[in-house]
């Protein structure tokens, strides 16, 4: 039997993009460590899922090959039943993370462009997980 898709059509989701030069990627990684071992802990109320992928800025960002810059982009994305899920999430955050402040300050550092979906509906989705657990 197939596994259902934890977030599939219907659900909401956070998704964040980080571009940030090469002066930062260290801060940036212990930051992002620091927010894993936050949510790890149970702090991830009503989340469904969690994903940060790290990787080479493209040239052209159309093109696979592309040669890449020195900088690194960062995406995070995570899944909540609702959008006030996702407000809470940030509430809960500014309260409970330690980290919170630097992290806002990290993402608005000179060298780092961010962009955020806040409140983004899941409209198609694919789901190929293995059938056994």
């Amino acid at each position: 039997m197939p596994i259902p898709n934890p977030c599939g059509e219907n659900r909401h989701k956070i998704t964040i993009v980080m571009t940030t030069d090469p002066g930062n990627v260290a801060d940036g990684d212990r930051l992002w460590d620091s927010y894993f071992a936050y949510l790890e802990n149970g702090h991830g109320q009503s989340l469904i899922a969690y994903t940060l992928t790290k990787g080479p800025e493209s040239v052209n960002p159309f093109d696979p090959r592309s040669p890449v810059t020195d900088r690194t982009m960062y995406t995070l994305d995570e899944c909540y039943p609702t959008g006030p899920d996702i407000t809470r999430h940030w509430e809960q955050l500014a309260q409970e993370w330690e980290d919170f402040p630097e992290a806002l300050a990290w993402a608005q550092r000179p060298g780092t462009q961010t962009v955020i979906l806040q409140d983004g509906l899941v409209v198609h989705s694919l789901w190929h997980a293995d059938e056994t657990p």
